[in-house]
């Protein structure tokens, strides 16, 4: 039977994508294997293995989410450039609608590159927290 995908829902538009949780399966299959593994040379080959994996998938992880904060900021620039010329004194009824729906997609952008920020945050701390164990 085939395992089903996690989602995450990354933004309105974005829609749901599949969720690389692998670290976390890295580490469960880590402390299963290790746990139940009795001849030592075998154990410590297969932690090698383990963590040379944890490393690629981590390095992985952090190369996609930078592209992901790239492309937010290349959104958020986009939308501050239609909104450039604008001033509220001057515009009618159509440019005030027109530019407050620029400004909520604008904060809605950049709170999921604020979140992709924090998403690199904590795998840092996880990398760090992994190196230093």
């Amino acid at each position: 039977m085939k395992e089903p995908h996690l989602t995450l829902h990354v933004g309105e538009g974005d829609g749901p994508r599949p969720r690389d949780d692998i670290l976390g399966a890295i580490r469960r299959v880590r402390s299963v294997v290790l746990d139940s593994a009795l001849d030592c040379r075998c154990r410590d080959r297969v932690a090698d293995a383990i963590r040379g994996f944890e490393h690629f998938e981590q390095r992985r992880e952090k190369k996609r989410l930078s592209e992901a904060v790239r492309a937010q900021k290349r959104k958020v620039t986009g939308l501050l450039d239609l909104l450039g010329d604008f001033d509220p004194a001057a515009a009618d009824q159509g440019e005030l609608s027109e530019a407050s729906l620029l400004l909520h997609d604008i904060a809605s952008e950049a709170a999921l590159g604020s979140t992709l920020l924090r998403e690199m945050l904590r795998l840092e701390g996880d990398t760090e927290k992994n190196s230093a164990g």
